[in-house]
């Protein structure tokens, strides 16, 4: 466990003594900020290399620290680029690279988000009754393989999971929203009802909320925003599904092509989202359908996505 830790402390020293080394060519405009960029993402990507390969719970630590940290050092390099960023200190650059709020990775974005409101004894009730349930559903997927039918049938098992998966990351996002308004912050929430989804894209609307606002200004926007949705769309679950392949075989030291092949499949989901969202519009029984049939393509889908998790966390699937 004390290698663990102190592996995990030199991964993330270095990965972080990258992020700050480049801040001279990330302020620098044009094609040098753009080099700068590429160096800082490749030394980052390489840093949970500096964990032992039988670690892989502290390589995907430190893999998401990593992905926040790529993420910053990439908007900062954009808004750089933009002439948005200046001018800006060495001292607020790294500030910014802090990972507190978490996936907060707009430069400028974490300075709008301060707020200050009084904690009050009802988020704190909050914070730790998310803490709580989340411990529940934790202690509950390590101890499923005791249960028969999760055990026997891969079906039920992940029916069961997903749906504890959903509850989960909205009681996390509850909680960590308390969490930073204890520490003086109100950011956008990570989930915003995600199982009320009534299509595919108005799934990934709704969940993980930061990220989605980080891929719609760097990947989305970039690539030329709603003038050229079709390329948009692709170009952002492309780049998705890069990082969750790249940082879940990293963790696991064994590529496997499964999360890459999820992440891509949502790309056309979501160019025909308008189609449920027609239907949707309808009456309730066209609402019902479209909502159905989101749920269903998740759960068709999302055993692609499970399947890299369980191979960090071995007992997420009770059936094997």
């Amino acid at each position: 466990m004390e290698g663990n830790i102190h592996q995990l402390i030199t991964a993330l020293f270095a990965a972080f003594t990258v992020a700050l080394a480049i801040w001279p060519l990330l302020r620098a405009r044009g094609n040098w900020s753009l080099v700068g960029q590429f160096i800082a993402v490749a030394g980052i990507c390489l840093a949970p290399l500096l964990i032992g390969s039988e670690s892989i719970k502290t390589r995907a630590l430190c893999s998401l620290v990593c992905i926040d940290l790529i993420f910053r050092v990439c908007d900062y390099g954009r808004q750089s680029r933009l002439g948005i960023a200046q001018p800006a200190t060495w001292r607020a650059y790294a500030a910014f690279l802090v990972p507190f709020p978490i996936l907060v990775d707009v430069f400028g974005e974490r300075e709008r988000a301060r707020k200050r409101r009084s904690f009050t004894l009802q988020d704190a009730a909050w914070l730790v009754g998310s803490l709580l349930c989340f411990a529940l559903v934790f202690e509950f997927c390590r101890l499923s393989g005791e249960v028969r039918v999760l055990r026997e049938s891969f079906l039920v098992d992940h029916v069961v999971k997903v749906v504890l998966f959903i509850f989960s990351i909205e009681i996390s996002s509850v909680g960590l929203s308390k969490l930073e308004k204890l520490f003086g912050y109100e950011v956008i929430p990570f989930n915003n009802h995600a199982y009320a989804a009534e299509s595919p894209a108005d799934f990934w609307y709704r969940y993980n909320q930061r990220v989605r606002h980080w891929l719609y200004l760097n990947v989305f926007a970039t690539c030329g925003g709603r003038r050229n949705r079709t390329l948009g769309v692709l170009a952002v679950f492309f780049v998705s599904a890069l990082f969750h392949e790249y940082f879940f075989a990293l963790a696991t030291s064994h590529p496997d092509g499964k999360q890459f092949a999820f992440f891509l499949l949502q790309a056309p989901a979501v160019l025909l989202s308008p189609k449920l969202k027609q239907l949707a519009a309808r009456n309730m029984l066209g609402k019902f359908t479209a909502h159905a049939l989101t749920i269903l393509w998740f759960a068709l889908t999302s055993p692609l996505f499970f399947a890299g998790v369980d191979r960090v966390f071995p007992f997420v699937y009770a059936s094997r």
